[in-house]
């Protein structure tokens, strides 16, 4: 036998020792078996979990998948509302819990780093208040500066109106081709209506500009109206809290056989769709959408009695909500009344002083309310103060109420934010200071003029249309009444502090 070689031992040796040598089989035991039942268990359940979420959630509260499109949406802060979480018993009508709901909408309203939030095509509409302030964020602007005023028309009155403190505030309110122009006031009933006419008819007479319209009129008859030449503002309030304020000014006030009960307020809640005395709109997103869109909205195409919980075409309400944010160079906010005129003073460049009026709501205006009759009779009628009884207030936050009006309740929550961002666009500090000249001033009226006020109802419910003229406005309306001791106050107010008046810039 031939001897191999030292080098070719060495070789065999280095390839023994670098090569693994295989090693018996072993069967696996019990305990890695059931960890790799238990994670693929885990891995599965976490790919159709969320499916069928999904799914169940689409069957209970569906909406039609084309109406939702892959649109981009602005990234704005929210607010909350004051509207309290629902518990999980109130949203069995749509087969799901509060909490469900969320869920759903975590799911299908995703934001990617980088992206804007966005709505899925195949997402289902939500009633939920972060639903809707998470939309609103997206709707939501900054009112811009109208400080070059030429929206203001100083033309000469026609003949017999020369003096312009009792001239008429509708004169010139369209030009010679049926175009409106000038201060506009969309007003809408129960929404601080008496107000806000007080505060457009002070800012025309204030500042002199002729073309001032406040009457009730909802915004569709304003279509052919010139932008640049006009200032369209109005009022947003809760849609509960307007709803019940229509039923009991309108029908439990003038009618004395009305009794507040929890069926009658409920029954005019779901069933009132009066174009200006109506409690909701007839599905179109709710009375005050209805109200203020300068185009018609269709009938029945936000919202069906054939399921009383769902939104019908949610993307299309939220264009139309758009669409009045857009249109409009201001809106008031009911709930925060002060801060809103004086924000809209400084986008306007007007004094603070200019917007302050007598609220109607004090003295004869809050016990009585002068009211036309038929054959053309004027009476003091008692003014009942609306309430809300825990019937009512179960039903109006149901997701049947929350579905009728989303379109109200998505406006309330934009025009809220719109006011945030026109505040920090303006500046904080700036704002602050026009704000506590405006409560001075507010401090002094009610003191001195709220409580000589004449009304054309007196506290005793006597009719007074002459001696309220002196007072008001307008004859036979609550408008701006005491305005002559506001400007007598502001005037000798200013003097005594040695301020003429109050600089924005």
């Amino acid at each position: 036998m031939v001897q191999p070689s030292n080098a070719t031992v060495r070789k065999l040796l280095t390839k023994s020792q670098t090569t693994p040598q295989r090693r018996p089989r072993q069967s696996p035991s019990p305990i890695s078996i059931v960890i790799k039942i238990v994670t693929a268990t885990v891995i599965i359940l976490a790919i159709v979990h969320p499916i069928y979420l999904y799914r169940h959630i689409s069957q209970s509260n569906a909406i039609p998948g084309d109406w939702f499109q892959n649109k981009s949406m602005s990234s704005l802060s929210a607010e909350s509302t004051n509207r309290k979480p629902k518990t999980p018993t109130e949203g069995q009508a749509t087969g799901l819990t509060r909490a469900q709901e969320n869920n759903a909408h975590r799911l299908h309203l995703r934001t990617t780093p980088g992206e804007r939030p966005y709505l899925r095509q195949d997402s289902p509409g939500c009633l939920t208040d972060a639903c809707v302030q998470q939309l609103a964020s997206t709707i939501a602007r900054a009112f811009p500066d109208r400080v070059n005023q030429s929206w203001c028309f100083r033309e000469e009155p026609p003949l017999g109106h020369e003096d312009n403190a009792n001239a008429p505030a509708s004169v010139h309110s369209k030009d010679g081709n049926g175009v409106w122009r000038g201060i506009i006031l969309v007003k809408v009933p129960k929404g601080a209506s008496s107000t806000s006419a007080g505060v457009a008819i002070r800012i025309g007479r204030r500042v002199g500009c002729q073309a001032v319209q406040w009457k009730h009129r909802v915004a569709s008859k304003y279509q052919r109206l010139h932008h640049p030449d006009t200032f369209l503002f109005t009022t947003v309030r809760d849609p509960a809290a307007r709803a019940i304020s229509t039923i009991f000014f309108h029908t439990i006030s003038r009618s004395p056989k009305a009794k507040p009960t929890d069926d009658l307020i409920k029954t005019y809640l779901q069933q009132s769709k009066d174009i200006h005395f109506g409690s909701i709109s007839e599905g179109q997103g709710g009375f005050q959408l209805r109200y203020t869109s300068l185009d018609e909205i269709a009938k029945g195409s936000a919202w069906s009695a054939t399921n009383r919980t769902r939104v019908l075409h949610p993307e299309q309400v939220v264009a139309n909500v758009r669409s009045v944010i857009d249109s409009y160079g201001f809106l008031l906010v009911t709930e925060r009344m002060e801060e809103s005129l004086v924000a809209m003073a400084l986008v306007l460049g007007i004094d603070v002083a200019d917007v302050l009026v007598t609220s109607s709501k004090v003295a004869g205006g809050s016990r009585y309310h002068f009211a036309r009759m038929p054959k053309q009779e004027y009476k003091c009628l008692p003014t009942v103060k609306s309430f809300v009884s825990p019937g009512v207030a179960q039903y109006i936050d149901s997701d049947e109420w929350r579905a009728i009006n989303y379109g109200d309740y998505l406006l309330q929550a934009t025009a809220n934010q719109s006011l945030d961002l026109t505040i920090a666009r303006l500046g904080r500090t700036r704002f602050e200071a026009a704000l506590s000249e405006f409560r001075t001033l507010r401090a002094k009226e009610q003191a001195l003029c709220a409580p000589n006020v004449s009304f054309p109802c007196s506290n005793e419910g006597v009719p007074q249309p002459q001696l309220a003229t002196e007072s008001c406005y307008l004859p036979f309306f609550d408008f701006g009444c005491g305005h002559k001791c506001i400007d007598q106050m502001i005037k000798i107010d200013r003097e005594m502090r040695g301020v003429s008046g109050w600089q924005y810039q």
